[in-house]
């Protein structure tokens, strides 16, 4: 029997073969959080640029990295520093605000991922429907939801599968509607990546890592400041330059602010 290059070499290599059968799965996103930081330097997020970052790095505008949960370096997700920040003048967690616009429909997000052998797509779309919830305050899977097909967050067929439970995806542009100051945004990942754990009953976990553009953070809380006649942009904006760590212009000034996010997404139908 002959043995193809790419199967000798995961034999050499002690690894499996990488799934090739079909599969699709279409979920909406039960929770949405932004991650923060400990006081220790620890953070959940991705490695975006690569580097291990310290206060001597200039390509990162000297902003040092954190360090995951698992102990690994070099996580960027420069937000987490300002998140507090911005819960106690907004009076209210940026992830409660988040949940409570998920459960009443506000800001319902689809996510249909569909896999070919190494490869696949996957799209990101808003919901138009009231979703039933749960005895634990939640989205109860397996419903059937009504889903604006124009309303293209993010889709992608930048799709790598790791394995039958672990697929890699991006850089890809993504919105990801968050609220703020009582208001809903749409914040813009032009480079986002996301990583997708699948589990067996159609649900899936999943990271979100990226740099949203500091201008686009800047007309956010701009927009803010005149709908509640309070100054934000004198509260943040020095912070939202100083905290930025990415993608450094012509002047040295880094022009984008990495961030990271982790979703739970269950099993629905759509139409």
């Amino acid at each position: 029997m002959k043995t193809s290059s790419a199967g000798l070499l995961a034999l050499l290599v002690g690894c499996g073969p990488v799934p090739t059968s079909s599969r699709k799965l279409e979920t909406v996103m039960q929770t949405l959080k932004l991650e923060r930081s400990s006081a220790d330097g620890v953070a959940v997020g991705m490695d975006l640029d690569g580097k291990i970052s310290t206060e001597l790095d200039d390509t990162t505008c000297r902003k040092p990295d954190f360090t995951d949960p698992n102990g690994l370096p070099g996580v960027d997700n420069q937000l987490a520093r300002l998140l507090p920040l911005i819960d106690a003048a907004g009076q209210g967690a940026i992830d409660a605000l988040v949940q409570g616009a998920i459960n009443e429909g506000t800001a319902l997000l689809l996510m249909s991922v569909e896999l070919r052998g190494s490869g696949g797509e996957v799209k990101t779309l808003r919901g138009q429907d009231v979703p039933l919830l749960g005895a634990d305050g939640r989205i109860l899977p397996g419903q059937t939801l009504v889903v604006d097909r124009a309303s293209d967050l993010g889709h992608t067929t930048a799709v790598e599968v790791e394995d039958e439970s672990r697929v890699r995806v991006g850089p890809f542009s993504l919105d990801l509607p968050i609220v703020v100051f009582g208001t809903l945004y749409a914040l813009r990942i032009p480079d986002a990546r996301v990583v997708l754990t699948l589990g067996e009953d159609g649900a899936i976990d999943g990271l979100i890592g990226g740099g949203v553009p500091v201008a686009d953070v800047l007309n956010m809380v701009d927009t803010a400041s005149k709908m509640a006649g309070v100054d934000y942009v004198g509260l943040f904006g020095g912070s939202v330059r100083e905290t930025a760590d990415l993608f450094p212009g012509p002047d040295g000034d880094c022009t984008a602010l990495s961030i990271a996010a982790s979703f739970h997404a269950v099993q629905a139908f759509t139409f």
